[in-house]
């Protein structure tokens, strides 16, 4: 059975409003460091979309090909916080607008939590942002 996890973690990648970051904020920076493929300890924009990629196959539940609300399960469509929900998602990633989000749409899309993470814009996330992130959450608490 897939997870529902990937959702909430592409939701929170996608959309990053400042209470959802806050609360899963850490759950995000350990999806960073998931993405480190090479494990050299810093991600580069291509391994986070690549990373992007393999979490597709796991969001897309009925394997259309795209991410709809059909792929949400029934018991987690009333826990997902509306900042979370597809109709967000389609706002920030379905760029032709045709009420479904692809997997180019998805792997290509809005990357705003690695964008606040990667601090000096070098496309890279190093493991001093990381921490630097992880720090920052931690105060917030």
């Amino acid at each position: 059975m897939k997870s529902v996890l990937p959702l909430s973690l592409l939701a929170l990648a996608a959309c990053s409003p400042a209470s959802a970051q806050q609360h899963d904020g850490s759950r995000m920076i350990a999806q960073l460091e998931k993405a480190d493929t090479n494990h050299d300890g810093a991600v580069s924009r291509e391994e986070f979309t690549g990373f992007r990629a393999t979490q597709f196959e796991r969001i897309d539940r009925n394997n259309d090909g795209h991410m709809t609300d059909s792929d949400i399960p029934a018991f987690a469509k009333n826990r997902i916080p509306e900042e979370m929900s597809i109709e967000t998602l389609k706002t920030n990633f379905d760029v032709n607008k045709d009420g479904k989000i692809s997997k180019p749409e998805f792997v290509n899309g809005p990357a705003l939590m690695f964008d606040r993470v990667d601090t000096n814009k070098d496309n890279i996330v190093t493991k001093a942002e990381l921490e630097t992130a992880r720090a920052l959450l931690e105060a917030r608490q």
